[in-house]
């Protein structure tokens, strides 16, 4: 029979390896972000959002605005939004509980803008490897 010690000990290496995975993935994504924004740098003006908190455990991932080339604007948090709440219907009306389509419309926006930045960027003749991550339960991979 476990004791509470145990037991406490084993939830906490589990939370342990949840706080890497997640601390991995975020400084995978801002360095992502980093050197899209360097790539796209020279070919649009980029305007960032300043953050309303600074991120302590995690390098920070910035919210861009706007990309602008000469008379052509793309209004980047906008269009993510949009996405995102297309992907929040579709959980909803899959059967997702909506606490779960709501965790997965925030882990979306950062997805979706990345993708955004590497479309933008093999527009410009940037190439990319990549792979397909598998999503779990129901989640429709981005």
């Amino acid at each position: 029979m476990q004791t509470d010690k145990n037991k406490m000990e084993k939830k906490n290496k589990r939370q342990r390896k949840i706080n890497d995975a997640f601390f991995k993935l975020r400084t995978y994504q801002v360095y992502q972000q980093g050197v899209l924004l360097v790539l796209l740098n020279n070919h649009f003006e980029i305007t960032l959002q300043i953050p309303t908190k600074r991120s302590v455990v995690t390098h920070q991932y910035f919210k861009i605005n706007e990309l602008r080339r000469g008379n052509d604007s793309i209004k980047v948090e906008e269009y993510v939004e949009q996405r995102c709440k297309e992907k929040y219907l579709q959980d909803i009306s899959n059967g997702i509980p909506e606490k779960t389509a709501r965790r997965r419309y925030d882990t979306n926006k950062i997805t979706e803008q990345l993708h955004l930045l590497i479309d933008l960027s093999t527009e410009f003749g940037y190439r990319f490897v990549s792979k397909r991550t598998s999503g779990k339960k129901r989640c429709s991979n981005c």
